[in-house]
């Protein structure tokens, strides 16, 4: 072998190990970051000439990730279905306070008032004290009922305005992972710079996973495709797809009016139109019923009876007639004139005095005048039936939330030991590549003094 190719060898075994001292110092750098994926330096020979050569060196053949991808998708999956959990735990957090029956508080305490007071108007129909106590009950019923689904509707307007931006983010992710394809494909499928931007664009794919359901598929070159659950393309090898929101409020890919609202079903994107479409107005259509309920049912009985004087009432409204087309609970309110005069409250039914009127309103208490499926329930049942249903949904939430987080963990765990930093570990190929790197110093001053020897034999 000639003293040239001894300097050779030693040059390119030096230039290996350094390369492979800076892979290992990348992963030691990079020890807390939970993006990161651990690399490996490949260390190969170099292919010989001929069968007469001794050897040709060595060569940085490659700096591979590694990584389990069926750990990877798992965690995919569980980001999706963490991310619809959280945002729903979030949100019916909100809508707790709402319905929290636990204090003196509550509308069943309000309700309990307001049927308490008609009945001791019922046991004195004149007793001013108790014509006060009748219309301050019921009120107090109207504006807490308004409140609870004012402060739904504001939940609501909160809810849509997180969909809009939502999709947004989703729209910047993608078309981040379009640029980062762009830049993996250019820069080929080897080598530190590149793995970097595989890191970034699998952290770029974990964002996106949590805001909406996807699938990624990756190409021999290095792009990846990624796909909504239903199949619709999102991300191509070299650009995005951007979705928007129509003015109806249905998700929709840009310029094409086909909805996709359906079709989401997962991830924080999937919970916020779930809770827009279908929870937050489920609420609200409970608290409708139950003023309606009240509404109508006491007006009825109201609008027949006798004033103190004795002359009969006809059609005098307790509480305040719904609009067309109005929320019931968001308009619920005590007649102005009742009100105003709660003199004018129609107690009796055939002579001043009897109590009658008031006594069939109290009776209401006891009588199923609402419909839920298919039964006829109480004012107290139907509310405590919708309560139960906004506690079961909190905690059903809060449970697969939280269960969401434990799998999670493990799954983190799991492409920990596969993909993460060992400290000990590097430190062992350090010391490793570090020999190398001396051994290959040493071999070219070896071949130096060889060649400072023959140089002198020549003169």
């Amino acid at each position: 072998m000639a003293i040239s190719s001894l300097l050779t060898i030693s040059r390119d075994a030096l230039m290996t190990y350094q390369g492979a001292i800076t892979v290992t110092g990348s992963n030691i750098a990079n020890v807390n970051n939970a993006d990161y994926t651990v690399q490996r330096a490949v260390i190969s020979a170099r292919s010989q000439l001929s069968t007469v050569q001794g050897g040709t060196g060595v060569d940085l053949s490659s700096v591979t990730r590694v990584y389990d991808q069926y750990i990877e998708n798992q965690i995919t999956g569980e980001t999706t279905t963490g991310g619809y959990w959280n945002t729903r735990s979030e949100v019916l957090g909100q809508v707790e306070v709402l319905f929290d029956e636990t204090a003196d508080a509550g509308l069943s305490t309000d309700l309990k008032a307001f049927w308490d007071s008609w009945s001791a108007l019922a046991q004195n129909p004149s007793g001013l004290v108790e014509q006060n106590a009748v219309v301050s009950a019921a009120d107090t019923l109207a504006s807490n009922v308004r409140d609870k689904y004012q402060s739904l509707q504001s939940i609501l307007v909160g809810v849509n305005e997180s969909v809009t931006e939502t999709v947004e983010t989703i729209n910047s992710l993608a078309a981040d992972i379009a640029t980062l394809n762009q830049s993996i494909v250019s820069a080929g499928t080897d080598g530190v710079g590149v793995n970097a931007l595989i890191d970034k664009r699998n952290a770029a794919l974990k964002d996106l996973a949590q805001l909406v359901p996807i699938q990624s598929i990756d190409s021999d070159n290095g792009s990846v495709n990624v796909f909504l659950a239903d199949g619709e393309m999102l991300v191509g090898a070299t650009s995005s797809r951007s979705l928007a929101v129509s003015a109806a409020g249905d998700v929709t890919f840009e310029g094409n009016a086909t909805s996709l609202t359906d079709r989401i079903t997962g991830g924080s994107l999937g919970a916020l139109l779930e809770l827009r479409d279908e929870t937050l107005p489920g609420y609200m259509s409970s608290l409708d019923t139950l003023a309606s309920s009240i509404i109508s049912e006491v007006n009825t009985l109201h609008g027949n009876g006798v004033d103190a004087t004795g002359a009969a009432v006809v059609g005098r409204l307790f509480f305040a007639e719904t609009p067309v087309g109005a929320s019931a609970a968001l308009t619920m309110t005590v007649a102005g004139g009742i009100l105003s005069d709660p003199t004018t409250i129609v107690a009796s039914q055939a002579a001043a005095g009897d109590g009658a009127v008031a006594g069939a309103i109290t009776a209401l208490q006891n009588q199923g005048i609402i419909t839920s499926g298919t039964q006829q329930v109480t004012t107290s049942e139907y509310w405590a039936s919708t309560v139960s249903t906004v506690g079961s949904d909190i905690s059903k939430s809060e449970q697969k939330a939280e269960q969401s987080a434990a799998v999670m963990t493990q799954l983190e765990n799991r492409r920990a030991n596969v993909s993460g930093v060992s400290l000990d570990e590097e430190m062992i190929l350090l010391i490793q590549y570090q020999l190398g790197y001396s051994a290959a110093g040493q071999l070219c001053s070896t071949a130096q003094e060889i060649l400072d020897t023959l140089m002198g034999i020549v003169q």
